[in-house]
């Protein structure tokens, strides 16, 4: 048992140690001012009152200016359509801004209803609780030189603030990023954020956008991924991962908040195929693994509280200089401390999250799933 274990964790910092080096890469990205193509940014929101104005005044600031900006409301019930308004109304691009609402209800139907309306050629989306650097658009264009790309995906990160709170979900946006870089990079895309995302109009019109899907509340990003991927192959799909394409949205504010997105992202199993649920479980597993670890000492004496001290000395230091690699590549440096904490935490956050999805059922936006 414990050579068996031995031989488990071995492998878990070797597979992180490659994802490391995987990392390595060119970052640039060539200049495209004289880009043929037209932009069409969409973003979709709900109830997004305290944070309409920092998205918009980050779209305004584009070096790239899309040819068009398509506020999308998704039946929101505070002051965000009055705000928005506003916000136009004293936009030196005042014909730039078009504020849509969705005649039904969830995200996928507001931005399905963008798309239709949308003229230009590339479609960039981001969420209205996120801000985007100027060079965003220029950054994820690059990408579409390609004839063959139609979907480029991008890394999200919280903003860096003070607090070991704030460093985990640093943290665990960076192993979201890692995880999503890699599999696109191994021609084997398995996921990415609406929140940064861009692809071609005709590749969404070709797969029918949402069509499949459409009853689940989350997931306007990795179905559609998939379903590009397929008709497209993997090498339609792209990652960009230059410091200038980073997005960055708001830290949550409690465990409750952040667990409750978690889950919603994870039910998205029900609609994924099996190859993909097979590769969301063995993470799960892993975990779970370390969690068993604890108990060693009681099964296995003196022994066993050797090993698992090893075992979780590695892990901490393997993941913490991993994970931290891919933060400081967006100039964000969460300390050792936080990131030895996080790893040791992490289990079971993650245990918590894949039981509480395999109910299926959450609260967001003050919507209920089931």
């Amino acid at each position: 048992m414990i050579t068996l274990f031995l031989f488990l964790g071995i492998v878990y910092a070797t597979l992180m140690i490659l994802l490391g080096l995987l990392w390595q890469g060119n970052t640039s990205f060539a200049k495209t001012e004289g880009c043929d193509y037209q932009a069409t940014m969409l973003v979709p929101f709900r109830n997004e009152e305290g944070n309409l104005r920092l998205i918009f005044e980050s779209v305004e600031r584009q070096i790239i200016r899309p040819m068009e900006v398509i506020w999308i409301d998704d039946h929101s019930e505070d002051r965000s359509i009055a705000l928005l308004e506003d916000l136009i109304k004293n936009s030196t691009y005042t014909s730039q801004h078009i504020l849509l609402r969705s005649s039904h209800q969830g995200k996928k139907a507001a931005i399905e209803a963008a798309v239709n309306q949308a003229k230009g050629d590339l479609i960039f989306t981001t969420d209205a609780d996120c801000e985007v650097t100027p060079l965003w658009i220029m950054s994820m264009l690059e990408k579409f030189s390609d004839p063959k790309v139609m979907l480029v995906a991008g890394p999200v990160m919280n903003k860096q603030k003070v607090g070991f709170f704030d460093a985990f979900q640093q943290l665990d946006w960076a192993s979201i990023i890692l995880v999503s870089h890699t599999a696109i990079r191994l021609k084997r895309p398995l996921m990415c954020s609406g929140a940064n995302l861009a692809y071609r109009k005709s590749a969404f019109v070709e797969v029918s956008g949402y069509e499949g899907n459409r009853s689940l509340l989350s997931g306007d990003d990795e179905f559609l991924l998939k379903k590009i991927a397929q008709k497209y192959g993997s090498e339609a799909i792209a990652y960009e991962r230059s410091n200038s394409s980073l997005v960055v949205t708001n830290s949550h504010g409690d465990w409750g908040t952040m667990l409750s997105q978690r889950v919603r992202w994870a039910s998205k199993w029900r609609g994924h195929d099996f190859v993909h649920g097979i590769f969301s479980l063995v993470p799960f597993c892993f975990q779970l693994f370390w969690i068993f670890t604890i108990a060693f000492p009681v099964l296995h004496g003196f022994e066993g509280l050797l090993l698992l001290i090893f075992l979780w000395f590695s892990k901490c230091v393997v993941e913490g200089f991993v994970l931290g690699k891919v933060c400081s590549h967006f100039n964000v440096f969460p300390t050792w401390q936080h990131r030895i904490l996080t790893s040791m935490i992490h289990p079971f956050y993650v245990i918590v999250v894949g039981i509480w999805s395999i109910r299926g059922r959450y609260k967001w936006k003050g919507r209920v799933s089931f």
